[in-house]
């Protein structure tokens, strides 16, 4: 069984777990945009999410299952028009792309996958890297909050079974 994990943020991750294990872990594929006058905003590379989502359909056996766990997107009190519009853009670009590649998908409500994988109430992205690296130990994370946060997805999903 292949259970792919998605964090769909512009600083999420996608990891893959392979019976149990991680066969995959990546960023989203982002890039930073000048903009003018002033500033910079971080943009979705569609192609990249697509390819990289194409290639998990590759590493799939003929006996294994491959699903999709996604975390459902909402927004939140004080979040800015622009914040609001991306978070959207984003969970809507990878369930059309899963779609596309016939993924089966699962949307995943942040505090019923956190409170299933044990992560207090509240609890902040520093928790989720911690459990993810005493899950996963071998697994490269490093300090990304997003590749954590799909490996606990993939592992919550594996667990729902």
């Amino acid at each position: 069984m292949l259970i792919l994990g998605i964090d769909p943020g512009l600083g999420g991750g996608l990891a893959v777990l392979r019976r149990g294990e991680p066969a995959m872990l990546a960023d989203m594929p982002a890039i930073w945009i000048q903009r003018r006058p002033k500033g910079r905003r971080r943009e979705y590379l569609v192609g990249e999410l697509a390819e990289m989502l194409r290639s998990v359909t590759l590493m799939r056996q003929p006996s294994d299952e491959l699903r999709a766990v996604v975390e459902r997107q909402h927004a939140m009190p004080g979040q800015g028009v622009s914040s609001c519009y991306s978070l959207g853009y984003g969970t809507g670009m990878v369930a059309g792309i899963l779609a596309a590649l016939s993924i089966p998908l699962e949307w995943a409500e942040p505090a019923a996958w956190k409170r299933a994988m044990g992560l207090p109430r509240g609890a902040d992205k520093g928790a989720s890297l911690e459990l993810a690296s005493r899950l996963f130990p071998g697994a490269e994370i490093g300090r990304k909050d997003g590749r954590a946060e799909a490996l606990l997805l993939a592992e919550y999903g594996r667990r729902k079974g």
